[in-house]
């Protein structure tokens, strides 16, 4: 065994030690074709092969040109054939992340990314898996505090990426080489022969992440040689405190579910310095969302006030949550104000309930309510891919038994008036447009085959629609 084979190996073995999985429970390994997700898949296989099941996962993004991409099919599909393991593959259109950054409102690169772990999260759930394994390393963790620090981050985004994340009950991101250098595993996977896909995006230092790489990092080491030691060491400091002050959070602002969302005491909120606040908001993201703690940016923690406003009011709205004070209480809920300008959009994650009430032009999100005189209940199953509602966009099409047809001709083929055409209801998947709700105006519905309102793929979660007022029981 040479010395990097060890360092490598030697890191895994180490750290699945340190993890509370007395069963051995089946790994989902995250299989791009590049050298770290290569040199995991290796390693896993080398250490873990007699006690546990490993299983790849590979996600095309459909990002990169057509030569490329079977390039990275072809050496994900001989690694998992060399390596005796099984091997699950799923893509997305050409054109499909684009727009569903659009449609989220995000960038391409954190569109990828949540679509690629919702793929990797439903592999998981089918195969038993306890967890989903990454390849990112000690350069990357670098580099991620390194961004974070430039970008103001607070102390948990730049105490760096944790080496075991839970994204659902049950089932977590880890990441084995946190320890481990990009140099030992390009070595590594050179001495096992094994052919890697360099993704072409990171050469491109237009993309912040990789100037940081490429000019940053490089420019730090030579002035400030031994600079990651020092990082690692701050980055430490950060995450205590950052869990000190988690807990702080919890003990003293606790929330309770309401059918819109969650609240808490406002003059106990209010009285609590900033930094536990904003640990407690982030505390009601996680359970309004009903998943994992979801990204909110700091410009939308630092508008909520220090001091309490005082009455019955909005005291902030973005980022699709709204927050409000009424009698003694702050309430905490899912919002998404309409404009002419821009529309509505409500993101709703697989397995939660939840309805949308459309009042004087705005949607709101209302987690777990049952309306009175709904127009229909559509069943969403858990294993279901998240969706968003939201209203049309130019360039819209549905997908039909048939194919596809532009969103402009199924609204005229309905009947739909054109006051009503901009808050008519459209349901969307990664896969694109699924439906379109006429109903509630008093016109039909439009489905792709895969979808009806008589039959749900199975038991789960349901949604609720009234729009306006204006209903027609089915």
């Amino acid at each position: 065994m040479s010395s990097t084979e060890e360092r490598v190996e030697s890191a895994v073995s180490t750290f699945f030690r340190s993890l509370e999985d007395p069963f051995g429970a089946p790994i989902v390994v995250a299989l791009s074709g590049g050298c770290d997700s290569s040199a995991l898949t290796i390693a896993l296989t080398t250490v873990h092969a007699a006690h546990r099941q490993i299983l790849c996962a590979h996600f095309d993004h459909g990002l990169r040109s057509e030569d490329e991409r079977e390039r990275e099919r072809t050496a994900v599909t001989e690694l998992a054939r060399r390596l005796d393991v099984p091997l699950v593959t799923a893509g997305a259109a050409r054109g499909e992340i684009v727009s569903l950054a659009k449609s989220r409102g995000s960038g391409i690169e954190d569109a990828a990314r949540a679509a690629r772990y919702r793929f990797l999260s439903k592999t998981a759930r089918e195969y038993g898996a306890r967890f989903i394994a990454t390849g990112h390393h000690h350069d990357d963790l670098i580099e991620g505090i390194v961004m974070q620090f430039l970008l103001g981050g607070g102390p948990s985004a730049v105490a760096g990426m944790p080496s075991v994340r839970t994204i659902l009950p049950g089932l977590d991101v880890i990441r084995p080489f946190l320890g481990v250098r990009r140099s030992d595993l390009d070595r590594y996977c050179a001495e096992h022969g094994v052919t890697v896909i360099n993704d072409s995006s990171n050469s491109d230092t237009r993309i912040s992440r990789n100037a940081v790489r490429a000019r940053l990092i490089p420019e730090m080491r030579a002035f400030f040689p031994g600079f990651e030691a020092a990082i690692q060491q701050s980055a430490s400091r950060l995450s205590e405190l950052q869990e000190f002050i988690e807990t702080e959070s919890r003990e003293r602002i606790s929330w309770e579910e309401t059918p819109h969302g969650v609240r808490t005491d406002r003059t106990v909120f209010f009285s609590t310095p900033r930094p536990v606040r904003e640990a407690a908001m982030y505390v009601a993201a996680r359970d309004v969302a009903r998943g994992p703690k979801r990204r909110l940016p700091r410009r939308f923690l630092r508008t909520v006030p220090d001091q309490d406003p005082g009455g019955d009011r909005v005291v902030t709205r973005s980022a699709g949550v709204v927050v409000r004070t009424a009698g003694p209480w702050l309430f905490w809920e899912r919002d998404i104000a309409s404009t002419q300008e821009n529309g509505y959009l409500f993101s709703v994650a697989s397995g939660v309930s939840f309805s949308v009430v459309t009042e004087n032009g705005s949607i709101w999100g209302n987690a777990g309510a049952i309306q009175e005189n709904v127009a229909y209940r559509i069943p969403i199953a858990p294993p279901t891919r998240s969706i968003i509602i939201r209203s049309r966009r130019p360039g819209d099409t549905v997908r039909t038994c048939g194919g596809s047809k532009p969103m402009k001709k199924v609204l005229a083929e309905l009947g739909i008036p054109d006051f009503a055409r901009d808050i008519v209801p459209i349901l969307e998947d990664s896969s694109g447009i699924f439906a379109v709700l006429g109903v509630p105006f008093g016109f039909r519905d439009v489905f792709s085959r895969e979808f009806s309102l008589r039959g749900s793929r199975q038991d789960g979660c349901e949604i609720f629609l009234s729009v306006n007022g204006v209903l027609r029981e089915r």
